[in-house]
């Protein structure tokens, strides 16, 4: 594994250890996940216990495997080697479907709001300057470097379940993004799931919204995730 500069704080990995039990979710088992940002020529890491996502200068994304860290939770009893999962929205939703295009060691993903295909987020979204000041281009000028970097190149690796939400009037990650990887696995027979947020902008507003998206992830990764039997 690479060495980098671990980005999350000791004390919060500590507190990883999280029984849903408490709020009435039997099975499951949640962890924090820490990120930092960056400016435009500087380095930033975002880091969770499942995976690694390094992003670089001009948007170059390199994704590292780091069994180092799975195995150190898996080894405070507080994930199973086997019984693994990932979600993200947002960036976080962009970095989830980019981690299910290259590796198959999640049981299940869910994946809000993402950035699935870089070249049409920009010429959609309400940040027209965003991703071009990465890349020092707009895509018509290098469309290469765009498609490098979307999740949506990848589309053909994945072998993950995946729940999709997407708010329908998301202007800063347009709807489109999430309809797109969502026919896609359709279309390759892959399990998936779109829950389509009618109103609803970048991320659910309304209580009854919120309670939605909560209720479908727990449905989701118990699906396809065995209950974990205690610590």
């Amino acid at each position: 594994m690479k060495k980098v500069e671990a980005i999350i704080r000791p004390e919060k990995f500590q507190a990883l250890r999280v029984k849903l039990e408490e709020v009435g979710i039997n099975g499951l088992t949640v962890s924090e996940v820490a990120g930092c940002g960056q400016q435009k020529g500087e380095q930033g890491l975002f880091r969770g216990q499942s995976f690694e996502i390094k992003l670089v200068p001009k948007v170059k994304v390199e994704m590292i495997l780091e069994a180092e860290q799975v195995d150190e939770v898996i080894k405070m009893g507080i994930a199973e080697e086997n019984n693994l999962g990932v979600m993200g929205w947002s960036y976080g939703g962009f970095m989830s479907s980019w981690i299910v295009g290259h590796t198959d060691r999640f049981k299940a993903a869910s994946i809000g709001a993402p950035v699935v295909d870089l070249a049409h987020q920009n010429l959609t979204d309400d940040i027209a300057g965003f991703l071009p000041s990465y890349f020092d281009n707009d895509p018509w000028a290098d469309w290469a470097s765009y498609d490098a970097h979307s999740p949506l190149r990848f589309v053909q690796n994945v072998k993950t379940p995946v729940m999709l939400q997407h708010g329908e009037a998301d202007m800063r990650v347009p709807f489109t993004n999430g309809l797109m990887f969502y026919h896609a696995l359709k279309r390759r027979g892959i399990p998936v799931r779109l829950l389509a947020l009618t109103r609803q902008p970048h991320g659910p507003t309304e209580p009854k919204m919120l309670m939605r998206v909560m209720q479908a992830n727990v449905e989701w990764f118990d699906k396809y995730m065995s209950p974990k039997k205690g610590f």
